[in-house]
């Protein structure tokens, strides 16, 4: 991913958060424990540390991609640089509550409580990853992303 920017998508009903990504150089933003009111998705591009989620502590290193469900307390601690990209987005965007048995995301992403909540890109996949988060970012910026109605961009868009 090339571009530094905060992408964000406001619920123009609610002026909740919707729909977020960006891009980080360093892990400080999570150095202490998150309860966010969304889901998280983490990836790491680089570096190395400590995640700890629910109470277990899980190593992490590059091309790790972490999934954390709507107050699931989580914090990473830095061992080396770490850089990556964050998705968060609530659970209105996606429907994913009200249509959790129609989409696989629950138990395999999200709420598996036996589960590390962490999988590990593969270097055939990694290119595709970021390929879609490209993506995303270009459509954002040119309001051409697919979203539900009442939905819209946020004029938050800063250097991060």
């Amino acid at each position: 991913m090339k571009n530094n920017n905060i992408h964000t998508l406001v619920n123009k009903q609610t002026g909740e958060l919707a729909f977020k990504i960006f891009e980080f150089d360093n892990i400080h933003h999570f150095d202490h424990i998150q309860r966010l009111n969304y889901f998280s998705l983490v990836f790491i591009h680089e570096g190395s540390g400590e995640t700890i989620a629910d109470f277990n502590s899980y190593p992490y290193e590059k091309d790790y991609w972490f999934s954390f469900s709507p107050y699931q307390p989580f914090m990473f601690k830095e061992k080396t640089k770490t850089k990556g990209f964050v998705i968060y987005f609530h659970t209105d965007f996606f429907c994913i509550i009200k249509h959790q048995e129609d989409i696989a995301c629950n138990g395999v992403l999200f709420n598996n409580i036996y589960d590390a909540p962490f999988v590990v890109i593969d270097a055939p996949t990694k290119p595709t990853v970021n390929f879609i988060m490209d993506a995303i970012i270009k459509n954002i910026e040119n309001n051409e992303l697919p979203r539900p109605k009442g939905y819209g961009v946020s004029p938050h868009k800063a250097k991060h």
